[in-house]
């Protein structure tokens, strides 16, 4: 771990301090940073000269005046982006309320770190495309994408507050019966319906139960392109912003699929068509929600003739009120109608 950003009279204690993490970090703990790495818990040691399991590094934090110590994860749904620590010259610094506190900050801060790189990920002019190989296809996505002999092409996902989501994905047309009919053969898949045929294409949408793939992938700030099955042999292509950490993302990854082997990755660029002062615009004044909500009327033909989805549909899959779903709406339009005639 690396030292990114601090505050105070500390850079001494900085520059002698070193950590490890890792299966040696349980023989020798060197650090709560290592431990709250490892856990993604709160650490704390309220006497810092009453605890020489911390050897080494509790030598190095008393020669410089400290005698407490409290290390934040900085989390979002289980995914460790950093670690804030405070130090304080005075045992018993941190109570509990102080604790609660400062945990909260941390949650608040991953949260954030998150929302900004899924943001990057989807409307930055440069990303990371990964290629991603997976050989357990017990998934739903992978049972789906292999009965219906094509690859999925996704394009929205809404996650649902009871821990579903409402995707929208294109197969190539000659699978478009392939893929109503899977709905019948899976508990995981409902709500199954054809958008809008795109030439060689047919858009769908369907309600995804429990899409841990889906999630786990999400939640590490990265957007997925698509999925395929290739005989005992998932792939994933996903994108995540050039800022991304790309061995902790796969680390995280494996958590939950520990065959997951990441066997490419390209830089890519957006096309001339998606930059310049318009762009640029719109990303600096929408928010997270206007984006998201243009992005779903858009996918599910609100503004084709005749609709394909009205307000009321597109407020239940993003799971808010119609009123506003029409607010974020209007005010997205406005700034995007602004950016084009004002510039």
């Amino acid at each position: 771990m690396t030292p990114q950003a601090w505050a105070g009279d500390g850079q001494k204690y900085l520059d002698e301090l070193t950590t490890t993490t890792g299966a040696d970090s349980r023989q020798r703990t060197v650090g709560l940073a290592a431990r709250v790495i490892e856990t993604r818990e709160t650490q704390f040691v309220d006497n810092l000269a009453n605890n020489p399991a911390l050897e080494p590094w509790q030598k190095t934090a008393l020669n410089n005046g400290y005698r407490s110590v409290l290390s934040v994860p900085v989390v979002y749904e289980g995914s460790a982006y950093a670690v804030l620590e405070v130090y304080a010259d005075r045992p018993s610094a941190f109570g509990g309320d102080e604790r609660e506190v400062l945990t909260e900050l941390g949650q608040t801060i991953g949260h954030a770190i998150n929302a900004i790189q899924r943001r990057e990920a989807l409307v930055a002019d440069h990303r990371t495309e990964l290629d991603l190989r997976v050989q357990t296809l017990d998934n739903i996505l992978f049972q789906m994408t292999s009965s219906i002999g094509s690859t999925i092409d996704i394009e929205t996902v809404l996650p649902q507050s009871n821990n579903n989501c409402v995707l929208f994905f294109t197969v190539d047309t000659d699978a478009a019966s392939e893929a109503i009919a899977f709905e019948d053969q899976s508990v995981n898949i409902s709500g199954m319906s054809r958008v809008r045929d795109q030439g060689d294409s047919v858009q769908f949408k369907c309600t995804v139960r429990q899409p841990e793939l889906i999630t786990t992938i999400s939640q590490q700030g990265a957007q997925i392109q698509s999925i395929s099955v290739n005989g005992s042999e998932g792939s994933v292509i996903v994108q995540v912003s050039q800022s991304q950490n790309v061995r902790s993302f796969v680390t995280a990854l494996e958590s939950t699929y520990p065959d997951i082997e990441l066997v490419a990755r390209r830089k890519q660029t957006q096309s001339e068509q998606g930059t310049g002062p318009i762009r640029e615009r719109l990303d600096e004044t929408l928010t997270e929600r206007q984006l998201e909500v243009l992005q779903v009327a858009y996918s599910a033909g609100y503004f084709e003739w005749p609709r394909e989805n009205n307000g009321a549909d597109l407020a239940e899959m993003l799971d808010i009120a119609q009123p506003t779903f029409l607010q974020h709406l209007r005010s997205g339009e406005q700034k995007l109608l602004s950016a084009l005639i004002d510039e």
